[in-house]
């Protein structure tokens, strides 16, 4: 299913690349413009933080440099955290996003969508192509519909209480396979450390909340 964005979207007389993601998060498809929002649609669905994400989710009225502009977003995120507000984010280029009349403007977005509730945020390209970051997005997103029963997770929490790697704890319990324990990752349910690209050595651990 596609879940519909309000602005449409084609590359009609340009070289734009757009195309469509499944979002198991979202249970369809999500619809990027350049593959700079490809990639960070992909982050955002193998972040345990956030809830829910929206393609182009809304237009907004932006009086910008004494005339009215019509602002559609890339990106609505919302977060598991009730307390953090529903986040609007523009994904850019580096050399866009430094230029002064960009920021500019992008100011200009932040004072009006901030009076309604909203957050804003430019993300840009260094941060979304930010290695082992997407690499280890591609790699988790590939165990997005392996099914997890409540005994695997209480079990491997419990393991991983103390820290243990992945090939570890999988050869310490018999029903729980090394894509059970990525499909952990991505859930959240276990942790480990994101700076470091993911491998079975890869140390990870049970989070605060659930050991409590």
């Amino acid at each position: 299913m596609l879940i519909p964005s309000v602005r449409r979207i084609h590359n009609r007389n340009s070289r734009k690349v757009i195309g469509h993601s499944y979002s198991y998060k979202m249970e369809g498809l999500l619809t990027w413009e350049s593959t700079l929002e490809r990639d960070w649609l992909l982050r955002l669905e193998v972040d345990s933080r956030v809830r829910a994400i929206t393609a182009q989710p809304r237009k907004f009225d932006i009086w910008h440099d004494d005339k009215r502009r019509l602002y559609t977003p890339d990106v609505l995120v919302e977060w598991v955290d009730p307390s953090r507000r529903p986040t609007l984010q523009e994904v850019k280029p580096d050399r866009v996003a430094l230029e002064p009349g960009w920021q500019e403007y992008f100011g200009s977005i932040r004072e009006t969508v901030d009076k309604d509730g909203w957050d804003f945020d430019v993300i840009t390209e260094s941060q979304i192509r930010q290695e082992p970051h997407l690499w280890n997005a591609k790699a988790l997103r590939m165990y997005a519909g392996v099914q997890v029963s409540l005994k695997q997770r209480i079990s491997a929490q419990g393991l991983a209480r103390n820290g243990c790697s992945i090939s570890g704890l999988a050869a310490r319990c018999p029903h729980l396979s090394p894509e059970t324990i990525y499909r952990l990752i991505l859930d959240g349910a276990l942790r480990f450390l994101h700076h470091e690209r993911l491998s079975s050595g890869t140390v990870v651990w049970t989070p605060e909340e659930a050991s409590r």
